[in-house]
């Protein structure tokens, strides 16, 4: 069954259609990001050796987890405008100070909310297997953007 899930996951990778030039940035962005979101998908499920029925019943938590979690990173991202700390005053450093604290804790919140439910689905082992191939996975996403940065770099003319 595992075989199944990894071999649809492939699949589906193959059938998304090619980023044209015609597409924008974001639809480019968006492409790229439902890739890496097919890759995470196989990675995860490989490395925690899901069972159909513990895919059935993990993926949607994990789903919900994600769009929870990318909307606090989302609403954590908000641009302003750079601050100059020499002119603000000690109340306005205080509450700086407490809303990074509060964006952290919100954060931590999350996860700790999503480990117990986790746990509901999956045994122990798998949910520490599952941490471990979120970072395995984000190591290996950062390693290919590098090589594909390193790709595209003009390669030096020999003189002679």
């Amino acid at each position: 069954m595992k075989t199944q899930i990894i071999t649809t996951v492939i699949a589906l990778f193959f059938l998304m259609p090619l980023t044209g030039k015609s597409q924008s940035k974001h639809e480019q962005f968006q492409e790229k990001k439902k890739e890496i979101g097919i890759k995470k998908i196989g990675y995860i499920t490989e490395n925690l050796s899901l069972t159909a029925e513990e895919a059935q019943a993990f993926w949607p938590v994990y789903n919900e987890y994600e769009v929870k979690r990318d909307a606090l990173i989302k609403e954590n991202r908000v641009k302003k405008n750079p601050i100059d700390i020499d002119k603000l005053s000690e109340k306005e450093l205080n509450e700086m100070l407490d809303a990074e604290i509060n964006k952290e804790k919100k954060m931590l919140d999350l996860r700790i909310e999503y480990q117990d439910k986790f746990k509901k689905v999956l045994p122990v082992k798998k949910v520490v297997l599952l941490y471990k191939a979120e970072k395995e996975f984000r190591k290996v996403l950062l390693n290919d953007i590098r090589e594909a940065r390193k790709d595209k770099k003009p390669k030096p003319i020999n003189n002679r």
